[in-house]
């Protein structure tokens, strides 16, 4: 957990029994509460931050919006040295500024974006499952295609397919919350009634 680029926890614990009650599982945490402030922004405004979890916060976002750039697994670069090797500063890189702002507008419409990009090339691909496109029963077997499941879908050719995999960026994508919305039968009932209606697709 990373808290306002400030303050990290991170640690084996989860959210559930096992873990927070004290008599199950064994479970360990570090936090980190950063003395070296640097220059950061918040919600627009200038704003210090801690430069660990500032740093880890923004390394996290650029990978899982694909702005790093790829490294061979044979280069050594610092990163990939441990303790006490230092990283070197990367605040001042045009990826690093994209992701400086957490709650800005710019950085949610970023974040959103990617997403919902990686969902439509997937869904146009392999037809996903779930999928917000897939609103009832009639739309799910027209929808799924007479192939193997995690197969490509009919009809595409590998140059295509190579060309849509090219723009992917990172690995966000949209949640389907919509999947099979129209079916209230399968959720307004006794047994699921007053939760999500798109828990019993991921049981």
């Amino acid at each position: 957990m990373i808290v306002d680029d400030r303050r990290v926890i991170c640690g084996s614990a989860n959210i559930n029994d096992r873990s927070q009650k004290g008599n199950g599982d064994s479970e360990i945490a570090l936090v980190v509460e950063d003395t070296d402030m640097i220059d950061g922004v918040m919600n627009g405004e200038p704003y210090k931050v801690g430069r660990f979890a500032a740093s880890l916060r923004r390394k996290l976002y650029r990978e899982h919006l694909g702005l790093m750039k790829p490294e061979s697994v044979e280069i050594q670069t610092p990163f990939k040295m441990p303790a006490p090797t230092p990283n070197p500063d990367e605040t001042n890189d045009i990826g690093d500024k994209l992701v400086r702002d957490p709650i800005s507008i710019e950085m949610e419409n970023l974040w959103n974006g990617t997403a919902q990009r990686n969902r439509a090339i997937f869904s146009e691909l392999f037809k996903t499952v779930p999928s917000d496109t897939v609103r009832n029963f009639e739309q799910y077997k027209k929808y799924v295609p007479k192939a193997t499941v995690c197969h490509l879908a009919p009809g595409q050719s590998l140059e295509h397919v190579k060309k849509r995999l090219c723009e992917v960026r990172g690995h966000l994508v949209e949640a389907p919350l919509d999947f099979l919305i129209e079916e209230t039968g399968i959720w307004e009932n006794a047994d699921w009634k007053g939760l999500n209606p798109t828990l019993q697709v991921f049981i």
